[in-house]
C-alpha cells in the first residue's frame, strides 16, 4: 500500500464521521444564527465605574494570611557551580 493510497483512506474516512454543517451545501449549524441570551448583548457591570475610576480592588491585591512572595532572580553559571560545590563539599568532623 503506497503512501498516497494511505492518505486517501484517511481522508475518506474523516470525511464520513464530518458532521453535516462542515460539508458543502450541508446543513449550518443552528447555534451560528441562534441567539444567545447575554453573549454578544452588551451588559453593565458592576465593577465597570470602579475600574475605571482606579478603585476596583484586584485579587492580587486582598491580604491574604501567611502568604509567601518570591521573584525569580537570574544566576551566572560561576555562581552555579560555586554553590554546587559548597554543597557537595564533604563535611568535615570536629574532633
Amino acid at each position: 500500500m503506497s503512501l498516497k493510497s494511505v492518505a486517501m483512506n484517511v481522508v475518506q474516512k474523516a470525511i464520513e464521521h464530518a458532521p453535516a454543517a462542515w460539508m458543502p451545501g450541508g446543513t449550518p449549524d443552528r447555534l451560528i444564527t441562534h441567539k444567545h441570551g447575554l453573549i454578544g448583548a452588551p451588559v453593565t457591570r458592576i465593577d465597570g465605574p470602579l475600574k475605571v475610576k482606579g478603585a476596583a480592588p484586584f485579587s492580587a491585591e486582598f491580604p491574604l494570611q501567611e502568604m509567601l512572595y518570591a521573584a525569580v532572580r537570574s544566576a551566572r553559571l560561576r555562581r552555579v557551580v560555586s554553590l554546587l560545590l559548597t554543597l557537595l563539599r564533604p563535611k568535615r568532623r570536629l574532633g
